[in-house]
């Protein structure tokens, strides 16, 4: 919103400034010379900034379009990496897994035992 106030409030500017200032004038480009209106002056100027300034975004808008898309695809390849190696580690850790004795149930792989599941020594007398 603000970006169009400010847009309007300078195509006035040009406006008043071009109505106001309505004389011929003399213009020398290269070898060229022309006899031209202040107003067609002011306003082809006006038009060639804003040519300029609207290219000069698209090329800012296109960059980062193009960075985006890079960094999403770089997302997605180590996503899909990351779900290879966790698979891998949980293959690891069922073959690594202890066997457990008959009757009693193995340890979650990746899981140490909590003390009071751990085996007790039998007691000294």
């Amino acid at each position: 919103m603000v970006y169009i106030v400010l847009m309007v409030l300078v195509a006035l500017f040009v406006a008043v400034l071009a109505l106001q200032n309505s004389m011929v004038v003399a213009l020398h480009f290269l070898v060229w010379d022309f006899q031209l209106n202040l107003i067609l002056v002011v306003l082809l100027s006006a038009a060639c900034g804003f040519l300029v300034a609207a290219l000069w975004g698209l090329k800012v808008k296109t960059q980062q379009f193009l960075r985006v898309r890079k960094l999403n695809d770089q997302i997605a390849l180590l996503e899909d990496d990351k779900r290879i190696l966790q698979e891998k580690v949980a293959k690891m850790a069922r073959e690594n897994a202890p066997a457990a004795p008959a009757g009693e149930k193995a340890p979650a792989a990746g899981k140490e035992p909590k003390a009071s599941e751990a085996p007790k020594a039998p007691a000294e007398k």
